[in-house]
């Protein structure tokens, strides 16, 4: 099928080459290459759109990719037969707490806190006039 390259990365290594490729009305995906070249590779569908950027770290251990769906992928970048070392797996980070949210959800949950506040302070106004009279 016809496809656009938009962002091809090699490792420092030389043994991988990455690309990012987008075919219309499909989702943007990230291509793994041995290199050189062969032909066969190994394709993750990551992004609803096309990914605009693609950077390797200079490690190569991790591969980045931001896509005009606005998400990051991070991808560890590790070859089949390399085992895992007991320092890589000590290092690995726990998943995040924090998550993106639009301005409008922020601002639609503080209205709401404020809500829940005033009714609680009205609920309690009306158990302290009960326990009075």
């Amino acid at each position: 099928g016809e496809f656009t390259s938009v962002q091809i990365v090699l490792s420092s290594s030389a043994k991988v080459m990455f690309a990012s490729v987008a075919e219309p009305g499909m989702p943007g995906e990230v291509r793994c290459y041995k290199f050189p070249l062969d032909g066969e590779f190994t394709s993750y569908q990551c992004h609803s759109s096309p990914a605009t950027r693609l950077r390797a770290t200079y490690d190569d251990q991790y591969l980045f990719s931001c896509g005009e769906d606005g998400c990051l992928f991070i991808f560890d970048v590790r070859r089949k037969d390399r085992a895992v070392s007991k320092r890589d797996k000590e290092q690995v980070l726990p998943m995040a707490d924090e998550i993106l949210v639009t301005r409008q959800f922020l601002e639609d949950k503080q209205a709401q806190l404020v809500d829940l506040e005033r009714q609680v302070d009205e609920l309690s106004n009306q158990i302290d006039f009960q326990l009075r009279h």
